[in-house]
């Protein structure tokens, strides 16, 4: 896209978060499409400690682990904090959801957290991510 083109923002991410993590956010464009993975979940009764997609109930307040609510691979939509913004100018009321990669979405806060694994999660075996972010060009 040319820096001209409305939706010049616009990115595409594969991370693996055997490498790297990702603190609690709002995404700050107008969409974010991510392929989600149902979660590797227990085995003979042991927690595999994995990274997860974790979600903020806007409402709420609670957090829950998306990966733990997938069957199959599925597309997980987020708002972005643009997206907010035009539905608001629309006199809609749409929120961007916190959300993170984690193994425990309240834990501490990890500088650099794109090249560092959460130190609570296993070293192999976590999330991998395929993002598409539409965003609006900035200038």
């Amino acid at each position: 896209l040319s820096s001209h083109d409305p939706l010049a923002g616009t990115f595409f991410n594969l991370f693996h978060y055997d490498h790297g993590c990702l603190n609690t956010h709002r995404d700050r464009y107008l969409v974010t499409v991510i392929c989600a993975q149902p979660a590797q979940t227990a085995v003979e009764g042991k927690d595999l400690a994995h990274s997860a997609l974790w979600v903020r109930s806007p409402s709420s307040g609670t957090w829950q682990n998306v990966d733990l609510l997938l069957t199959q691979p599925t597309w997980v939509i987020f708002v972005g904090e643009e997206y907010t913004r035009i539905c608001g100018e629309a006199g809609r009321e749409i929120h961007a959801s916190e959300h993170c990669i984690r193994l425990d979405p309240e834990g501490d806060y990890i500088s650099h957290s794109h090249h560092q694994p959460d130190p609570a999660s296993k070293s192999e075996g976590n999330r991998r991510s395929i993002a598409m972010v539409l965003g609006e060009r900035h200038g």
